[in-house]
């Protein structure tokens, strides 16, 4: 099984008086959200294609130079 993905976060919190008092982290799975952008960033690319193909063929031509454009 792959490792997970992890978003991490750590903080400071210091006193007044500039003294390091705790360091938190937190971590958290984010494999679900990257997997999440890789699915939209592929169809984003799908339908970018499929606007191009959909441009070429809804203008004037005829359609050896309409296959040549896509």
């Amino acid at each position: 099984m792959a490792e997970a993905l992890k978003g991490i976060t750590a903080e400071l919190y210091e006193a007044m008086i500039g003294n390091t008092r705790a360091i938190v982290e937190v971590r958290r799975d984010v494999t679900a959200e990257r997997q999440l952008e890789t699915q939209i960033l592929r169809r984003h690319h799908q339908l970018s294609a499929l606007s191009h193909i959909s441009s070429a063929v809804s203008g004037p031509g005829d359609l050896d130079t309409i296959l040549r454009s896509v």
